[in-house]
């Protein structure tokens, strides 16, 4: 399992969930491994957890999390593109980087990860995005901007 966005929220759920599940390897991804206390607690009594730098829109981290994938595992069955902001709590200045985030990431982090997926031995291997508004206006606004 390779999980972005893990060290808080929806991400550190699903990593804390995951993790107790017999067999399984994870990968948490987070912009700052260093400074991701909850994902390193976990990782002190949870050998099967493997934190790597991963910053969602960026090209080098996600390259990096793969080769990290496949020295230690050399396999993917299932990848989990997790970026969540609430669009209301975020300055207006931000919401290209935010917008990056939530809809690039999942892209940059599917052509990443989409070779290592495709040649397990999974037969159904699964890739899956998880994100809120900031990756799309289509419902921010109530009204239609034409008649």
């Amino acid at each position: 399992y390779a999980v972005s966005g893990a060290n808080r929220g929806i991400g550190l759920g699903l990593v804390t969930a995951i993790i107790n599940k017999p067999n399984a390897i994870v990968y948490a991804g987070a912009r700052d491994p260093l400074n991701a206390k909850d994902l390193t607690e976990l990782q002190a009594s949870h050998r099967n957890l493997h934190i790597v730098k991963l910053t969602s829109a960026k090209v080098e981290d996600n390259a990096a999390a793969v080769a990290e994938i496949k020295r230690v595992a050399r396999r993917l069955d299932v990848a989990i593109a997790n970026a969540v902001t609430q669009l209301i709590q975020v300055p207006p200045e931000d919401y290209r980087e935010h917008w990056e985030v939530n809809t690039l990431g999942p892209l940059v982090l599917w052509k990443a990860v989409s070779q290592l997926l495709l040649a397990g031995p999974t037969k159904e291997p699964y890739f899956g995005v998880i994100s809120l508004v900031a990756g799309s206006i289509g419902n921010y606004f109530d009204w239609k901007a034409s008649p």
